[in-house]
Order: structure tokens, then sequence, then C-alpha cells
């Protein structure tokens, strides 16, 4: 059992590179919009039924990858005898459960929202019709792409995170985000203001029921 898991602990640490390799390429081909120094593409007219898709490679299975051989070469030691290898079974189990379950397998940029599916989980939805829409850079290689919709009388809101995994070979998908969303670099990240007159705490307020709305839903 230590042959399996020195080749265990082997396949975790060629795995680990290939994130670590994965990052730092994502990470210098979006350098000009983490920045900002790149002019945001104009936005298309909202009529414009156009959907770009944009299916993810093979990295994406690197994060469940290195879970299954942690769990492997836990599982190793423990029958060789070491007790240090159960503090790798149930970490490596939950990497590699939640890596298969969300693993994104496509990345829809439409005129008015992104789409986001995975292997198992349901599709994440961000539309950016209505509200205050921010993308945020990473501030590290290992980081991702946060993008935020805060909620307004139109639009309930939402957020999601692309990994570098997600968008290696699929850089472009953050320019298309930047323009069809309309945004504009900050100094810090690329946002949108909400529409004139209506403020974040404003919209947040309007989501909420009055009292007597709350009253009328619990009359019989």
């Amino acid at each position: 059992m230590r042959i399996l898991a020195t080749i265990a602990i082997g396949g975790f640490a060629a795995a680990c590179l290939g994130l670590g390799a994965v990052d730092l390429s994502v990470w210098v081909r979006t350098g000009h919009l983490r920045r900002g120094t790149v002019d945001a593409p104009r936005r298309p007219d909202s009529s414009d039924p156009s959907l770009i898709v944009r299916r993810t490679g093979s990295a994406t299975y690197l994060a469940s990858g290195a879970g299954l051989f942690a769990v492997l070469g836990g599982v190793g030691l423990l029958a060789s005898g070491a007790v240090l290898g159960g503090g790798l079974v149930a970490p490596g189990l939950l990497v590699a459960t939640t890596g298969l379950w969300a693993r994104v397998v496509s990345v829809e940029v439409g005129p008015d929202r992104l789409e986001v599916r995975h292997a198992i989980r349901g599709p994440t939805f961000v539309a950016w019709t209505e509200g205050s829409v921010s993308l945020s850079p990473p501030r590290a290689p290992t980081g991702g792409w946060r993008l935020r919709v805060d909620p307004s009388p139109g639009a309930r809101g939402g957020r999601t995170i692309l990994m570098p995994s997600d968008l290696l070979g699929n850089e472009a998908v953050v320019q298309e985000i930047v323009g069809r969303a309309g945004l504009r670099w900050d100094g810090h990240r690329w946002a949108r203001p909400p529409r004139a007159g209506v403020s974040g705490n404003d919209a947040r307020r309007a989501d909420r029921p009055t009292l007597d709305q709350a009253l009328h839903r619990v009359r019989p």
C-alpha cells in the first residue's frame, strides 16, 4: 500500500502543479483587463440575440483530480499504519466531490446575462439588465473574477465567480462581459452604477415587502 500512497501523492503534486500553471497562464493573459488598460468594447444593442458559448477544457478536472489523489494517498498511508493519512481522506473527498459536482462545463454570455453551466449542479444565471453591476479581478493568480449584480426594483441580483480553470482558452469571456454589461474601469474593478435616482440601499429596500403587503399575504 505504500506504493499506492507514493503514486497518489505524486499524482496530487502533479495536479497541484497543473493548477498552478493554469492560474499563471490565465493571470498573464488577462493582465490588461485586471489593470483596466484596455478600452471597454462597445456595448451591443440590447435586442441583439447573439449568444457566445465557450466550453471549458480538461483543466476543470484538475481540482477534483487533486482531491481524488489525496484520498487515495490517505487510504494508502492508513493501510501502511500511518495515522496521519486520515488527515488527507476527508479534505480530499470534499475537494473531489465538490470539484465534480460544481465543475463548469460551459460559459454562455448573452446580450443581457451570463449563464454558467455545471456538470451536475444546476446552472447559474446572472442578469445585468438592472441594478449596480461590478466585475472584480482576482488579487492573486489563484483567485477568480467575481461578477456581482446588486438587487434593484427590476432585478433580484446575483453573483458568481469564474475561476482560472474555467477561463483557460476562454479569456475573451471577461471582455465580452465588460462590453455587454456596459462596464467601465473605476480604478479597481469594472463597474456600472445603478440607474439614475436609485441607490443600492433603495434598490434593496424596494425588494422587501411593506407591512401592508406582508399582512395581505397572510390573510385567508
